[in-house]
């Protein structure tokens, strides 16, 4: 896997491992990186 996938599959395992007083910040910090993912793909 490389560093790009590596990082986007930590936010992700974060969000679906966290505990409900962190999920906000988590959930902010998959789509900052989902944006910032897909529009890498995208260019």
């Amino acid at each position: 896997m490389d560093t790009t996938h590596e990082e986007f599959y930590v936010v992700a395992f974060t969000l679906l491992t966290c505990e409900k007083a962190a999920m906000l910040q988590a959930l902010d910090a998959f789509e900052t990186r989902a944006r910032e993912h897909f529009e890498q793909e995208d260019s």
